[in-house]
């Protein structure tokens, strides 16, 4: 069906108008948060999740299909693989998950080094990670939803990056992240608040 400029601009305007509203509702919930009273607790990452990397995969381990194997690429758009995207056997992915932990459904997943700081909460899907590339965040003690909004938002996305250790190239590390800051409201908000971030998406 073609689509005239008109109905372009009208539906360009109502999607804006949609993310208002979402927006509008994320600032009215955290008021009423805050203006309600409910106990934040004050805690640090590494005290209420588990920070990892994967076993090392090495460059002989590739092979030209089979289990996707993801670097920061993947993750920073969502687990869309790439042109250039890598594969290691089915073999191999069954030794890792006899011997190794593998990320889980709900898992958060990290960029450690290049861009710094994109997240991607795990799904479904088969895949494994390289190491030193990603960092896991899993057994979460509070809503994954939340830390993902959370670590997207200002405060939360800044003192991420702060956390960045290095010079010329800076890179996150697990020892630096684990002693990031977190607000955590109770589960009820917490659940609101990544709910409706993820909507606004």
């Amino acid at each position: 069906m073609f689509l005239t400029p008109l109905c372009i601009y009208l539906y360009s305007l109502i999607f804006r108008f949609y993310h208002f509203i979402i927006f509008i509702e994320i600032i009215f919930t955290k008021i009423q948060i805050i203006l309600t009273h409910r106990k934040w607790e004050q805690s640090k990452l590494g005290e209420v999740a588990t920070l990892s990397s994967s076993k090392r995969i090495h460059l002989s381990d590739y092979v030209r299909s089979g289990v996707p194997f993801y670097r920061g690429n993947e993750i920073s758009t969502g687990g869309i693989t790439s042109d250039q995207e890598l594969f290691i056997s089915e073999e191999k992915y069954r030794e890792i998950i006899e011997n190794y932990d593998i990320p889980c459904e709900g898992d958060l997943l990290v960029t450690a080094v290049g861009t710094l700081g994109n997240i991607w909460k795990v799904d479904d899907r088969r895949f494994y990670y390289k190491d030193g590339n990603l960092i896991r965040i899993s057994n979460m003690k509070f809503d994954s939803d939340y830390l993902l909004s959370y670590f997207n938002g200002g405060t939360g996305k800044k003192r991420l990056l702060n956390s960045a250790a290095g010079s010329n190239q800076k890179a996150l590390t697990m020892e630096k992240m684990r002693e990031i800051p977190l607000l955590l409201p109770i589960d009820e908000d917490q659940q609101k608040i990544g709910a409706l971030n993820i909507e606004l998406k």
